[in-house]
């Protein structure tokens, strides 16, 4: 986790997708809750 933020530390943001379980591990990295949607079109894999 520590070298992922090292690693983005230049970029306006960094999202993360996890289990509401996982939460409270990434908060206290200072990362706060979102929630998001996807889609996964597979089948336009090229």
């Amino acid at each position: 986790m520590e070298l992922m933020l090292e690693k983005t530390k230049d970029m306006a943001c960094t999202d993360l997708t996890c289990d509401r379980e996982m939460q409270a591990f990434y908060r206290q990295f200072g990362m706060t809750e979102s929630y998001g949607m996807m889609i996964r079109r597979y089948e336009n894999r090229k």
